[in-house]
């Protein structure tokens, strides 16, 4: 039965069956649960509120059946003997037995055998006659009765059905079974008249108050003090039983570990054993009895510190916390950020762990302490744990600064609006709880421990050691505090403390807004800061000079002052070694924009006035200022303007524009800047732009307006041009394009030539004559021979012949076709000329008069001009035409 419901389980020949309530009022419903695994079933046993099922088959086999799952938990060997009959006998789910009656392999009768749950071992063992049957009268040991027949040997017929019982002979035996169906007033009795300890039964007794106090304990809610044989309270009872037992021990035990209903209860019981144990110890002293108190007193204590830090809790979280490992509840505490608990657990309950305190413990403690407030940590810090951490294990020092270390360094981030004083404050609070404990442990203390201390101290001061970095870090946030408050400068820890030291002074001085901020940083910080770390005091304010110049990504060519000038020129003011100033100058000077800003002129001004060995490259920075102007006119981004190999680029580039009127005093900027360049150069290179681009009239004016010593440099360089250029063979379009204007150019300037020009050769007379005719082959034949090639004769020759067969091929001689002449063609289709004829005759006529021009141009004689021509014309197979020539 389950509440008011019934459930019937059936044993059939398919299985066992279980019937549910709305199945036994109507055969058709489904089952609840069916089990095919023991068919033949004929005796069917749930035990342990039906989650197992007992069943026995017709063959005598024995099966345990989960009804949860339906799998068989336990089934007897197939070869074991036959069980004919079993019984279940009242026990809890711990202590249950059965009654088997099955063959007996030795005789032809029974065996009467009671087995234990779950196991099925024998517990006792009764031979029967053949014809025994079980009685089932009830469940209980009290109840174990089966019918024997009494059967004449003779003539083998039942005389007489015997009932039979079996009871427990033992006393001992059978006070148990009563203390287990609690009959304590019975037991009682029993044990006066068997002379049995009596106390048994009050312990039992005083278990069984303490069970039906359990809050836990749902079946005993329904039991009255009547069940119990008592007339006042439950805890009443229990004192008072418990006053009839002599065993402290038992005594102590049970009002330690009892689970009672609620706190005040469970002082009462340690207050009773702690008054109990006093009475007896002022009697007796025993070490029992000491350690009998020390463990209720060590309860009362925890349970009072249980009523400090969780004032208003129940029963059921003291029962968990009168279990609990006290250093475990003080690391959860911790970790959860409830320091006030964590702290009251640490000193009222340290008795309890300090052994277990080593250098993984306190690892585990450090790991556990929470994100809380860095100002609240400390204040927390010195006068709790961390001091009693280092007591109870010295070799934690290191561990415990390592940790340190790590929180400091993480404030940057957790706490940035109040770092770096907060790390300062906690890195400094930390270091003075070690270094207190570290002298009360010289003060007193075993020589292990001093030993300890002091192999701490000596690694304190290795670079390895992590009390050595907690002790750098809390200088290094001195240094930051000092920075923040004095300078409002706020560098990031990494940066502060990397190991290039000189980066760390470049990055002090990146956080200056102005000029007038560096003398007050040196003064105040910097200098002192160079001389701890050895620092050269010149070369790293170069250092940092030269660096910021090369990441500030701008030249010369940027527009008003650069950002980084007030402040580098006041760092190059401090600079003392005069070399070194200048050369931080000289670097400023090469990409300061120009025009210059007055900060820019005083600093070239002081650096030329230490008179040092850059002074003239200084004094060449100063005169490129107008250069640079020049060329950002122009456009020209130049960066590497002192080359001397792109002065005559700059030139050629200025003096290459049209449609200005100043390009020759801008040109004459350049070449001011320039040692090796004249004022001629600007001249001579703006007339050569004129006359390669046909400006004749450009050059005329620049000539006539040039006085006598500059026009004859001019018109020397420039003829010398000319002849440079058209002695070399021209190349493709443009070189061609290049001769022509320049030919032309020469003959158009013949008169500004000849005044300045001095023949010393005969050659060299007819230097003018040539350029005539080269012109004249330029425009008129088409022909780009050079000077060298119009005075060889061999050259003239050949240029003449391949210049002829040309027109031939192209038609042009029309006695000199490849074909026969078109005028021969013409009279053999008609014997009268006309007029085309005559016209083509006329023609060729004055093809012969333009091949003797060209002749007389190269040098070639008329008679070895007509002898080519008429050879060619018979080689064509024209003898007509050849004859003509002749």
């Amino acid at each position: 039965y389950v509440g008011n419901n019934s459930w019937i389980w059936c044993g059939t020949v398919v299985g066992a069956t279980l019937w549910t309530p709305v199945s036994l009022y109507d055969a058709c419903q489904s089952c609840t649960w069916h089990l095919t695994h023991g068919p033949q079933c004929s005796r069917i046993i749930p035990i342990c509120d039906s989650r197992y099922v007992v069943t026995l088959n017709s063959a005598g086999q024995l099966e345990v059946l989960c009804c949860v799952t339906g799998v068989t938990v336990w089934e007897n060997e197939s070869d074991d003997t036959p069980i004919l009959d079993i019984a279940y006998l009242h026990g809890d789910e711990h202590n249950a037995q059965f009654l088997l009656l099955l063959k007996n392999p030795d005789s032809d009768g029974c065996l009467l055998r009671i087995t234990s749950f779950p196991e099925f071992s024998t517990i006792y063992e009764l031979a029967v006659n053949s014809s025994t049957s079980l009685v089932l009268t009830g469940e209980g040991t009290e109840s174990i009765m089966f019918l024997e027949p009494d059967v004449s040997p003779v003539s083998q017929l039942t005389r007489c059905l015997k009932l039979k019982s079996i009871v427990d002979g033992i006393p001992e035996a059978r006070l148990g079974k009563l203390l287990m169906k609690r009959k304590f007033k019975e037991a009682e009795e029993f044990c006066v008249r068997f002379g049995l300890d009596i106390e048994e039964v009050h312990k039992a007794r005083a278990k069984f108050l303490c069970d039906l106090m359990n809050p836990w304990n749902i079946s005993a809610t329904n039991i009255t003090l009547i069940d119990v044989d008592g007339s006042g309270s439950l805890s009443e009872e229990l004192f008072l039983t418990l006053d009839k037992i002599h065993d402290s021990e038992f005594v102590t035990t049970l009002c330690i570990e009892a689970p009672l209903p609620d706190l005040i209860i469970t002082k009462k019981n340690l207050n009773y054993a702690k008054e109990r144990l006093a009475k007896i110890t002022q009697s007796e002293e025993s070490e029992q009895l000491s350690s009998l108190m020390q463990r209720v007193s060590e309860s009362a204590y925890r349970l009072r510190t249980f009523e400090i830090i969780f004032p208003s809790s129940d029963i059921q979280h003291w029962l968990a916390f009168s279990h609990t490992d006290m250093l475990e509840e003080f690391i959860e505490h911790l970790s959860r950020g409830n320091l006030d608990i964590a702290l009251t657990v640490w000193h009222r309950h340290q008795y309890e762990f300090f052994q277990c305190v080593n250098q993984p413990c306190v690892s585990r403690i450090l790991a556990a302490f929470p994100h809380v407030s860095s100002s609240v940590l400390w204040n927390w810090l010195p006068k709790n744990v961390l001091g009693d951490l280092v007591k109870l294990c010295p070799g934690s020092i290191e561990i415990i600064a390592s940790w340190g270390d790590d929180r400091v360094k993480s404030l940057e981030v957790l706490e940035k609006t109040s770092w770096p004083s907060n790390g300062l404050a906690l890195a400094n609070t930390i270091i003075s709880v070690l270094e207190n404990v570290v002298a009360d442990f010289h003060a007193g203390g075993n020589i292990e421990v001093q030993m300890a201390v002091h192999v701490a101290q000596w690694k304190a001061h290795s670079p390895t050691s992590a009390l050595y970095h907690l002790r750098q870090t809390a200088l290094a946030l001195q240094d930051l505090q000092l920075l923040s408050d004095k300078f409002r400068i706020k560098i990031q820890f990494s940066q502060y403390t990397q190991e290039n030291k000189e980066m760390v002074v470049s990055a002090l001085l990146g956080w200056l807004v102005c000029g007038e901020e560096v003398s007050p940083l040196m003064d105040g910080f910097l200098h002192s800061y160079l001389i701890r770390h050895e620092l050269d005091h010149d070369g790293t304010l170069a250092h940092y000079v030269l660096d910021t110049l090369a990441s500030a990504g701008q030249d010369w060519w940027a527009y008003g002052e650069a950002s980084w000038e007030d402040k580098l020129y006041a760092v190059i003011s401090i600079i003392s070694d005069a070399q070194v100033r200048a050369h931080c100058i000289l670097e400023c000077l090469r990409v300061a924009p120009v025009p210059w800003s007055p900060g820019t002129q005083a600093a070239c001004n002081l650096g030329l006035s230490h008179n040092s060995t850059l002074s003239c490259k200084l004094e060449d920075q100063r005169r490129l200022v107008d250069l640079k102007l020049v060329l950002r006119k122009y456009d020209l981004h130049l960066i590497r303007i002192d080359i001397a190999k792109n002065a005559e680029m700059m030139l050629e580039n200025i003096l290459s524009h049209d449609g200005r009127t100043d390009v020759l005093e801008d040109a004459l900027h350049v070449v001011a800047s320039y040692k090796h360049l004249s004022r001629i150069d600007a001249y001579v290179t703006r007339t050569k732009y004129l006359l390669n681009t046909r400006n004749v009239d450009g050059v005329k004016e620049l000539l006539q307006t040039s006085n006598d010593n500059l026009q004859r440099q001019i018109c020397q360089k420039l003829l010398r041009y000319a002849v440079e250029t058209l002695l070399l063979p021209p190349i493709g379009h443009k070189g061609r394009d290049l001769q022509s204007a320049v030919a032309e150019g020469v003959v158009a300037l013949e008169t500004f030539f000849k005044k300045w020009y001095v023949a010393t050769t005969p050659s060299e007379e007819k230097l003018f004559t040539s350029f005539h005719n080269l012109h004249t082959l330029q425009v008129h034949y088409n022909l780009y021979p050079t000077l060298e090639e119009l005075e060889d004769k061999t050259s003239c020759k050949k240029l003449f012949e391949e210049e002829v067969i040309s027109w031939c091929k192209d038609g042009r001689l029309l006695w000199l076709r490849e074909d026969k002449t078109l005028l021969h063609q013409e009279r053999e289709v008609e014997e009268e000329i006309s007029p085309l004829t005559l016209n083509k005759e006329k023609n060729a006529k004055r093809g012969l008069d333009h091949l003797q021009h060209l002749a007389s141009l190269l040098g070639i004689a008329r008679g070895d001009m007509l002898s080519f021509s008429a050879s060619l014309a018979a080689k064509n197979d024209d003898l007509e035409a050849a004859i003509h020539i002749c």
